[in-house]
């Protein structure tokens, strides 16, 4: 009697998966784009995400995820009201079961293909609540994941930016060498790294990934500054220092948006003067360096921005530094402290050094430089902000609009002087030199309230390669706040009909970008930053990316429909005949089982 239970169990089973695979067979492939993680199961489910540059007839799609995933939860992070947290936290270990998944010696290295991350507080259930920006702004962060037995050894914090180095454990960079040549031991993660960070797609196209060997702890540097409003903390608002006070005109800004966000100098500022012991003068007791450009790497230092002097230094990072007031001396403190906590999700999968395309991130401000967080190249610099002045009285709202411009090479975002193992900005143009590199991602960087649009071309060719306009919230719940912005990037791929093809850019093309501020106030300490992932051909073409590409271009469409359907039912039809015999070899232990049993019992279905 069990053998003929096992005989039914066994063969409807088997006849079942023999029929959903015939079934599976017969429908036509649909290549869609990054379904391996429903939309409703992201960290943030309710933000639609999207890119700036759709193929045609894909505008609007929903993009998502590939791959597994886990979260990361920050140590807590304490800010009173109206003051600034800037500081390099302690690292956070990964999870135990990520950990040790790839601890082994010789196993597969983690290929990151995309992440996510929210601003969350602890309900009085321990349950995690979005936090909305208004009440914590992220003026920005930067995020790494290091490899087992690679260290922080240095942090250089110019008032700008930390500049991150990295060592490793000799016997780990000697496994890493033996095991897994040429694979990043630390990787960062600060594409559209701002207040913008929430609802901003962070993910890389099909084949491409960020690898990292035995991935173990997470380092974080954030800026966060807390922005409540004291008398109604479910409101907008709250006091502001005078000078901020002053510049606000547009009185729906002035409700909803908290310039306490753009970083005012106060009446707490102490500014000192260029003298005899000093050219550019100090703030706060450091030396202000101006570092303002000429054309035509950028347009802001024939204009006289008053960022570009101590005394018309009106507001930015240099008034924002680590637990900084941004109240004026006579402005009564909060003693409201929030506690929040910055939670990533990455999705990943093991890495195919012969199917995977790794990506590396480049970068550039319209400032005319590099920024400060990338170490080694001679384009660094430690002015990448700016002010954006008032446009004059009678300038009628639609015309006030502040533009600035740079040109620059692609070369001029890559170095030599780099290692690839530790330096997760490692950009070398040696692979480069020949056929230039492949554009995989390009996300803009620039502030609420006033960014409006951001393009980018190839000055060779006129041709725009990147066109992104400012979307905004249009409430004050949490992910859509009235007057706080997100900038959707442009994605480049080979295999997702959504995606147009990358661009192949050589390393002497220029490149010139302008980003639009609206005007009809002033904003200081401004930014303008394209945040690039780049790819180089040699390894697209060895990972099979470019063949892939060739090969659908080669078929036609049509052909390919008829091909792929043949083939389909050609595979399908003596499946069907086998689960069919499956079918009835159940119904025969069935009807034994029914003669022996002397029993009527229900036929299975």
């Amino acid at each position: 009697e069990q053998g003929f239970v096992g005989c039914r169990i066994g063969s409807v089973m088997t006849s079942w998966v023999l029929l959903l695979f015939a079934f599976s067979c017969a429908a036509e492939p649909v290549f869609v784009g990054n379904l391996g993680v429903l939309p409703g199961s992201q960290l943030n489910p309710e933000v639609f995400y999207e890119i700036s540059n759709n193929a045609p007839g894909y505008e609007g799609t929903r993009q998502s995820f590939r791959g597994e995933w886990f979260e990361v939860l920050s140590a807590p992070i304490r800010i009173r009201h109206a003051s600034v947290f800037w500081e390099t936290m302690d690292p956070v270990p990964l999870p135990s079961y990520i950990v040790s998944r790839y601890a082994l010696t010789g196993s597969a290295a983690m290929a990151i293909t995309g992440w996510e991350a929210d601003v969350v507080r602890k309900s009085s259930f321990g349950i995690d609540e979005s936090v909305p920006c208004y009440h914590i702004y992220n003026h920005h962060h930067t995020i790494y994941l290091m490899g087992e037995g690679v260290h922080l050894s240095h942090l250089e914090h110019s008032g700008v930016h930390g500049q991150f180095k990295f060592t490793a454990d000799d016997e780990f960079v000697k496994q890493q060498q033996q095991w897994h040549n040429g694979i990043p031991l630390v990787q960062a993660f600060n594409q559209n790294n701002g207040n913008e960070h929430r609802q901003t797609y962070h993910a890389l196209p099909p084949q491409a990934v960020q690898p990292i060997v035995r991935p173990a702890r997470l380092l974080l540097h954030p800026m966060f500054l807390n922005t409540v409003n004291p008398a109604d903390p479910k409101k907008p608002g709250g006091p502001l220092p005078k000078s901020a006070d002053a510049r606000v005109r547009n009185n729906s800004t002035k409700r909803t948006f908290n310039a306490l966000a753009e970083c005012p100098c106060t009446t707490r500022t102490r500014k000192v003067q260029p003298n005899g012991n000093s050219s550019t003068g100090t703030l706060d007791g450091r030396v202000f360096v101006t570092d303002c450009r000429q054309p035509p790497l950028t347009t802001i230092g024939n204009e006289h921005n008053p960022t570009c002097a101590v005394g018309t230094y009106l507001g930015g990072l240099l008034c924002c530094q680590d637990k900084n007031v941004l109240l004026d001396s006579d402005q009564t403190q909060s003693d409201i402290v929030d506690e929040v906590f910055l939670k990533l999700r990455f999705y990943f999968k093991d890495y195919f050094p012969k199917t995977d395309l790794p990506a590396f991130h480049l970068e550039w401000s319209l400032t005319g430089c590099i920024p400060g967080e990338i170490p080694g190249n001679p384009r660094l610099c430690k002015r990448i902000e700016y002010d954006v002045p008032a446009a004059p009285d009678g300038v009628p709202p639609e015309k006030a609009v502040h533009d600035i411009t740079s040109v620059w090479t692609l070369r001029d975002m890559l170095h030599h002087a780099c290692d690839r193992a530790t330096d997760p900005y490692c950009a070398d143009p040696g692979p480069a030199e020949k056929r230039g590199l492949f554009m995989l991602m390009a996300g803009a960087h620039c502030h609420a309230p006033a960014c409006m649009e951001a393009e980018l071309r190839n000055a060779n060719t006129g041709e725009v390669l990147c066109h992104i306009k400012a979307r905004f919230g249009t409430g004050d719940r949490a992910k859509d706040e009235r007057d706080y912005l997100w900038m959707p990037p442009c994605q480049w791929g080979w295999q997702e009909k959504n995606l147009r093809k990358p661009p192949l850019l050589a390393l002497n093309t220029n490149l010139t970008s302008t980003i639009r501020y609206n005007a009809t106030s002033a904003h200081p300490g401004v930014m303008a930053i394209w945040q690039f992932r780049a790819a180089y051909p040699d390894v697209a073409e060895a990972v099979g990316v470019i063949s892939l590409q060739s090969t659908a271009e080669a078929i036609p469409q049509s052909a390919k429909s008829v091909a792929l359907r043949v083939l389909a039912y050609t595979v399908a039809a003596p499946t069907l005949l086998v689960s069919a015999a499956g079918l009835a070899w159940a119904r025969s232990c069935h009807r034994r089982q029914q003669i022996d049993n002397y029993a009527e019992v229900e036929a299975p279905h």
